[in-house]
């Protein structure tokens, strides 16, 4: 018999940028695992918390590129992987990327009503955890930490007035809380200065449910265009489009990948633009087959490099590129270069029902049976 493990849908994900062959997720199955890459294994897996004291709030993935190098303190100070679970008490926690070893771990009690607490939110912006605390139809609570000591950055809470926040009308893109409310979209930095004015944008037409957060930029898409919520940018989106900002691929050029399904042909297009001006990025352009039983895929992440031959390639310009995408029935995929490269089906990581049935047995099956349980 083969044993199979599983880690579960992904909440979130990234390319471990010191190594070539290492991606590290956190699924809606309370795992954190490092998953291979190059063959799509479990390099390595920690099963949280059960229920809602294991739920992920937050994956942070350290990149030499936002930090300038990995935090690395001395002792267990450092870490390459930080991970926000639960809510009564949150749990902060650093792990080690290559061993997935916990390094260092502090606790959160809530300050607010239990059912305040749970709906709670987390970003992380320069080296700071903010905890953000929505209280509907009148304010943010939002409290920043030291990420590693867990030591409040500020001697108090910030209140910031949104008398417009409503339940299941916003979202958390970045450090920015976005809501689509009547015909507009508002929005408020909290990491910027408690004074911070809120960011207004007509949508030209009744919001149509939450915004969704753009991975990688302080964005949001909302009724099937793209809105930045640091200028007036925006892009026709489709609903079902996926999107993720990259900095990676150009280094330091914000990209922003646009994931496409034609459910005609069964096929996935994946594209890029320039953020600052959204002219196209030939060399991220790409279809493969995409069957409808995965449904509709969601970008996470992109790692590319340069090919050893430096020219021309499918991907274009001699970048050769990987994809994460997680899909709407749990799987995780790698897209490299066109073509899949490979599939974990996840969905058995959540069972729910099971049910056992005795099978007729054919006579020969039932006279062997009968021989077996004969004691003479």
């Amino acid at each position: 018999m083969r044993r199979q493990q599983y880690v579960g849908k992904i909440v979130d994900g990234a390319f471990d940028t010191s190594s070539v062959d290492r991606i590290i997720v956190a699924t809606e199955s309370n795992v954190l695992a490092a998953i291979s890459a190059k063959t799509g294994d479990i390099l390595w897996r920690q099963v949280l918390e059960n229920g809602p004291r294991g739920t992920v709030k937050l994956l942070h993935v350290t990149t030499p590129s936002s930090t300038g190098a990995r935090l690395n303190r001395g002792g267990n100070s450092g870490y390459d992987v930080i991970t926000v679970t639960g809510s009564n008490p949150a749990l902060v926690r650093g792990w080690n990327s290559n061993l997935g070893t916990l390094e260092w771990e502090w606790s959160l009690l809530p300050t607010v009503a239990e059912e305040s607490a749970s709906v709670a939110l987390w970003f992380e912006h320069d080296g700071l955890l903010y905890h953000v605390v929505p209280v509907w139809g009148s304010h943010l609570e939002v409290t920043p930490y030291q990420a590693v000591s867990g030591q409040q950055a500020r001697s108090t809470t910030t209140r910031i007035a949104a008398g417009w926040i409503a339940k299941d009308r916003c979202v958390l893109a970045g450090s920015f809380f976005a809501c689509g409310i009547k015909e507009q979209l508002l929005a408020l930095d909290l990491a910027a200065d408690a004074s911070s004015t809120v960011v207004s944008k007509p949508l030209g037409s009744e919001a149509v449910g939450s915004p969704r957060a753009v991975r990688g930029e302080p964005a949001v898409i909302q009724n099937g265009r793209y809105y930045s919520l640091r200028s007036d940018q925006k892009l026709a989106f489709g609903t079902r489009d996926a999107a993720l900002v990259d900095r990676m691929v150009q280094e330091g050029e914000p990209m922003l990948l646009q994931g496409m399904v034609d459910r005609v042909n069964n096929k996935l297009t994946i594209n890029a633009h320039r953020l600052r001006d959204f002219v196209r990025f030939d060399p991220i352009e790409f279809s493969t087959d995409f069957s409808d039983a995965l449904g509709d895929p969601e970008l996470v992440a992109i790692r590319c490099k340069q090919s050893s031959g430096g020219g021309s390639s499918r991907g274009g310009a001699g970048l050769v590129c990987r994809v994460l995408l997680s899909t709407e029935d749990g799987a995780i995929v790698l897209v490299q270069q066109g073509k899949i490269k490979w599939v974990r089906e996840e969905a058995l990581a959540e069972v729910e029902t099971a049910e056992f049935l005795d099978l007729t047995l054919s006579d020969a099956e039932g006279a062997i049976e009968e021989e077996l349980n004969n004691k003479n």
